[in-house]
Formats: C-alpha cells, structure tokens, sequence
C-alpha cells in the first residue's frame, strides 16, 4: 500500500528552506500539527523564534476581526494554541525564558473583564496557562507571585469557566507536595476565599455566582481528597516529604511528616466559621434581589457537608456501608470536616433559613395544567433549602436539633408533603428526613409526635386515597 513505503507528501521541509518563509504560510499547511507532535527540529526551531512565538501567542488570545469569514476568523488561533501546547520542551523552555512572551500572555488576564472577555479565546488561553502549569510548574509560579493584581484581574474575568480552570490546576496539576503547599499558601496570602465570597453579592450576575460556587465547591473536595490520599500513603509507608523532595523541610518545624502531610491552610479558611458566617450574610442580603446568589451559596453548604453525609440507598451492601462510614470517620478525625464552624456557622442562621422556607415564593407560584386545574408549586429556593436541612440533621448536633424543633422547621416540613402533594422531588427529602430521625436519634420523631400533629397524620392508610395516591410509597 501507499504508506507502506513511508512517503512523505508534506511541503514543510520545502518551505522552511526558504529565506523569506512566514508564520502565516507555515500555518496554511494541513499536516503543520502533526510534524510539530513528531518533533521535527527544523519546524521547531523555526516555531521557537522569538518573534514567532510572540505572533502564536498573540493569534491565541486577540480576538480576530469580526469581518473574515467564519470559517477563517478562529482558524490561526486554534492552530497557534495547539502548536504550543504540543508539549514539546523547546517550545515549552522558550516560553518560561521569555518574560515578555510571558507578559504578553497574562495581558489578557489584565485587559479583559466580564464584559468583554471571549469565552473561545480564555479557552485558548487556559490551554497555554495548563501547559506551563504542569511542565514548568516552579518557574511559572515564580512569575504569577509577582503580578500584584492577580486575584483582581482573576475574579474579573471569572464569568468564563476556562478562567476558573486555570486556579485548579495549580492544585491537580502540581505533583511535588513541596511545590503544591506553596500554591496553597500563596492562595490564601492573595485572599482568594475572601474574593470568592464577595461575588456571591447580588451586584454579579448569575454566571459569577455559579462559577464562584463551583470554584468554591471544587477547591474544597480536592484539598480534602489530596489530604487524605497523602494520609494514606504514608500510613502505608509509600511516602513521605523527605522521599518527594530531599531536601524539603516542613515549614513548621514543630510538625512531624504525617501532620505536614495533613495541613492546609487554604482549607482550614474555607471551613472557617469566619468565612462561612461572611458567605451566609452575604447571600441573605442578596435573596431579595438575585435569588441565584443563594441558590449557589447553599451548594457551597452542601459541598461543605458531603464527607458525612450518610446514604440510605438500599442498594448499598454492608461491606459498602462500613467502608463509607470508615471513610467518612477518617476524614472528620484528621480534620477534613470542621463540624463545629460550619454547624455553627448554620445553626446562627437558622431561623433565617426556616422564614425562607416558610415565607419564600417561586416565581411561579401554582402551576396550569391543561385542563384547567391547578397545583401550587414548591420552587428551587424551598427544596434546596430542604435538601441542606437534610445534611444538618446528619451532624448529630443536639443544638442543631433542639433548635429544629423550637423553631417548628420539621412540622412545617411534613405539613409540606400534604401541601404540595403531587411534587416527588420534595418527598424523597421529607422521607430521607424522616428515614434520618429515625435511624439516628429517635427522641427527635417522639417529641414531635407529642407536641406537633401533622407527624401524626403521616399513615400509610390515609395516603392510600386517589387524591394522595401520588406518594404513598415514600413512606412505606
């Protein structure tokens, strides 16, 4: 066949033995990736050129011009991101060495902002900022530490999930615990949780507080994940400090290697009940005006929350229900779970949760069918806010409870399940409540049977009806 004979049809190796040969034309060829990713010296050489490199940033963070065709508009810009992300270590050196190919590059962290900021272009320019990130991980982070206005001009432009990416990275894509820990510090020095917080307020959109959250969320499960895969490295005698780097000391010489291995300042401030009181107040100012500011912010709740939340999926076998609970024990003794910031955090603003669930309106507040008749319907904010319930009462905090009853939150619950008796996804959270108060601490269900009634409405045979037929198999 053909190929067999390893016959070459590219016109690269022809062009670039030309004196006048430009970027441009080396870009029109079809096969230019390709002989980038086999290494050919010529081309890379050609490519590694100051004043090439600088045009193959700038094609993958300007905007093209809006009058070529759509088909040529974001042609060189892709080509020019993945010839620089190709992982090729000339490229890859000739880019940290140039600090003002590298100026050039965060410029469009600086110059852009919500507003004006091209979701296809940060994607590029994420790629670029992931490559250096995990192949020149130290040197870059040398030069990020510089920018003053890093934190500024990153939640500026954070509208767009490809900025936000960018954070991550600095904490998945860095091996050395050594050089992982200085990412950390460093972020919580900028106060990026601080700066997080803030654009939970009603002022920023909805796509600023979904990605703040998410970011929030995100930053939260993988600093508790690495801190808890290192605990058990090294429980196991697969590492330690001196073994990933030998000559990293810890920073606090009065912590041995296993309590290095499990600090976090970044986290430790993320669960802080100073942040997390700041986060609440900040969302229930903001619920007037943009309910999608506590929306988010009550995921960051539920994030908060995940290590002990406890399944009652029958399908979970024993040997799988003490695995998890072994886990869930694990990360609560090395710290990875602040019971008492976030459930006092809570349990402060409690009684403004209960009038949210109590006083709140959907937008719509009942719902037309076609024929005519009409149901009234529960809305996001109430079940959110019934789902975070849900995790509360798996702390098995007496205080938490106690406050529960004394605020009447669980009778305004279960009468829920008669009011809106044709909404499923509120009953499967009404049942997991009951299923928990039951499992965990029976005292709950028996003093709100003495003292509130509509517990005492919830049997099997008054559901058994065709107007309350819809649910009956939630309580059974």
């Amino acid at each position: 066949m053909f190929w067999r004979f390893n016959y070459s049809t590219s016109q690269i190796p022809n062009l670039l033995e030309k004196e006048d040969i430009t970027l441009k034309e080396i870009l029109d060829e079809e096969d230019v990736l390709q002989e980038c990713k086999t290494n050919n010296e010529k081309l890379v050489n050609f490519l590694i050129r100051p004043e090439n490199l600088n045009q193959l940033i700038e094609n993958s963070i300007e905007l093209p011009s809006e009058e070529l065709s759509e088909k040529e508009r974001f042609k060189y810009s892709t080509i020019s991101c993945e010839l620089l992300i190709c992982d090729i270590p000339a490229v890859n050196d000739s880019l940290i060495e140039n600090e003002a190919i590298l100026e050039k590059l965060y410029s469009f962290l600086a110059n852009n902002n919500q507003e004006t900021v091209n979701p296809l272009m940060a994607s590029y320019f994420a790629k670029i900022m992931g490559c250096l990130i995990s192949r020149k991980t130290e040197q870059f982070l040398s030069f990020i530490q510089k920018k003053e206005k890093f934190l500024e001009h990153f939640l500026q432009n954070i509208n767009t999930s490809a900025i936000t990416d960018i954070l991550l990275r600095f904490l998945t894509n860095v091996d050395m615990i050594e050089t992982r820990h200085k990412v950390v510090q460093w972020l919580k020095d900028i106060k990026l949780v601080n700066g997080l917080v803030d654009l939970f307020s009603f002022e920023h959109s909805n796509e600023v507080h979904s990605n703040a959250s998410q970011l929030f969320s995100d930053l939260i499960r993988i600093s508790r994940d690495q801190i808890l895969n290192q605990r058990e490295l090294a429980n196991d005698g697969f590492m330690s400090v001196c073994e990933v780097n030998s000559n990293a000391q810890p920073k606090d010489p009065g912590l041995n290697t296993i309590e290095y291995l499990h600090k976090n300042s970044l986290l430790e401030q993320l669960e802080s009940e100073e942040i997390l009181d700041k986060l609440l107040q900040t969302i229930f100012l903001s619920q007037d005006k943009n309910n999608s500011s506590l929306l988010q912010g009550i995921d960051v709740f539920m994030t908060l929350l995940e290590p002990v939340t406890w399944s009652n999926e029958i399908e979970m076998n024993q040997s799988q229900e003490e695995e998890k609970l072994k886990r869930d024990r694990d990360r609560m003794e090395i710290g990875l779970f602040s019971i008492n910031s976030i459930g006092n955090s809570c349990y402060k603003h409690l009684s403004q949760l209960s009038d949210l669930v109590q006083k709140s309106k959907s937008r719509l507040e009942n719902y037309k069918f076609s024929n005519g008749s009409e149901i009234p319907v529960v809305g996001q904010i109430r079940l959110s806010i019934l789902k975070l319930f849900n995790r509360l009462l798996n702390l098995f905090d007496e205080k938490i409870n106690q406050e529960f009853i004394r605020l009447g939150i669980l009778d305004y619950i279960f009468s829920m399940m008669f009011l809106y008796k044709w909404n499923n996804f509120l009953h499967v959270q009404i049942k997991d409540i009951l299923i928990n108060c039951f499992q965990f601490d029976f005292k709950r269900i028996q003093s709100l049977a003495d003292e509130n009634r509509p517990v005492e409405q919830i049997r099997v045979e008054d559901l058994e009806t065709n107007e309350l037929k819809s649910f009956v198999h939630h309580v059974q």
